[in-house]
């Protein structure tokens, strides 16, 4: 079976990471390749190179750029692909503008809310929303990586019999990890500083614990001036690093005590699998898989979205932990049990199953 996965280039988040690692893990796979094509040579290409994955790149010189969808339907066709599987909007538009004149089956996962994907994003976001939703409509089939988007799926008219459920995976680590020392309470937060990751109320939490503490938050996006305005309000600048993306974030993992994700919407969060596979202990909120992947208190804690007082007083129990020096022992049972139900190997043998029924419907 020959695969080809396709990616808008411009993704910095877990979908990355989810993407490049399937792709690794399905060419492990007897008679199964796989390959990516993205239209950025961008984070994804890059990650995907470092992984020996091979990559195509069709280059568009803007989202609007439609000129690139014949070049995109004669690659499909010269390679003889079995498969076509999207991950992300814009190459789920414009694999709607060729799926009829291919002969592989297209299939789609959903990372995200559509909803959500294009909010307050002005009149283009609203023409990529509806393109996108019409986009889903028409493909073979959709994995849903969170059961969360199921309704709003079901509202565009999308039949329940088109959708099937599955889980984001990373490569876990074996044995042990390094960790650095380091003299604070440390916090992490890896994320896009967007609306929805809802940073803010972290930070407005924080500001009412009882210890010391340093966070870092490890992204970029359009609310970073802000964020670093509201920790200036909130008193606490000197404890916070509002440090950008990286490329590599081993480092700010390995000196990290406890990860935290506030967010107000989540497909299925890879940064929770790399916690875990850090050994970080979580809080995060009920939105989207969370609480699948932090199941008990065993894992870490859930709180509702947009709690601030039970985000403090998860954040107090955490520290606590931490000075009594157990925080650590549940950041190990964590990543026990991330790594035996999120492995990349597991979901890339579940993903043939489910291409091989796309192709037999």
């Amino acid at each position: 079976m020959k695969i080809l996965l396709v990616n808008a280039g411009n993704e910095t988040g877990g979908g990355r990471t989810h993407i490049v690692q399937l792709i690794g893990a399905l060419n492990k796979i007897e008679d199964i390749s796989a390959e990516l094509l993205v239209f950025e040579d961008g984070a994804v290409a890059k990650m995907a190179r470092e992984h020996d994955v091979k990559t195509t790149v069709i280059p568009q010189s803007s989202q609007m750029d439609m000129s690139v969808i014949g070049k995109y339907r004669q690659f499909v066709q010269d390679h003889d692909f079995d498969i076509v599987h999207t991950h992300g909007p814009r190459a789920n538009v414009l694999t709607r503008f060729i799926y009829k004149q291919i002969s592989a089956t297209w299939v789609v996962t959903v990372h995200s809310e559509p909803k959500v994907d294009f909010l307050n994003k002005g009149i283009k976001g609203t023409i990529f929303y509806k393109l996108n939703v019409s986009a889903l409509k028409k493909a073979k089939h959709l994995y849903l990586i969170t059961n969360y988007f199921h309704d709003e799926l079901i509202g565009y008219g999308i039949p329940e019999t088109k959708m099937t459920p599955i889980f984001n995976a990373i490569n876990f680590f074996d044995g042990p990890v390094a960790k650095k020392d380091h003299e604070a309470f440390n916090i992490l937060n890896v994320a896009r500083v967007v609306v929805v990751k809802n940073q803010a109320l972290l930070l407005r939490a924080l500001a009412k614990v009882d210890f010391d503490y340093r966070l870092t938050v490890l992204g970029n996006g359009p609310l970073e001036a802000d964020l670093k305005q509201l920790a200036q309000e909130l008193g606490i600048a000197e404890k916070v690093n509002i440090a950008g993306f990286t490329e590599d974030p081993t480092p700010y993992y390995e000196a990290s005590d406890l990860f935290v994700l506030p967010s107000t919407s989540e497909g299925f969060p890879t940064v929770l699998l790399e916690a875990a596979n850090y050994e970080l202990p979580s809080i995060a909120t009920n939105v989207g898989s969370d609480e699948e992947v932090i199941p008990n208190e065993d894992t870490g804690w859930i709180f509702k979205s947009e709690d601030e007082a039970q985000l403090v007083k998860d954040l107090n129990q955490a520290h606590q932990e931490y000075e009594q020096g157990t925080l650590a022992q549940r950041g190990k049972v964590f990543k026990d049990f991330a790594s035996s139900h999120f492995s990349v190997t597991h979901l890339a043998q579940k993903m043939i199953a489910l291409y091989e029924a796309a192709q037999n419907k």
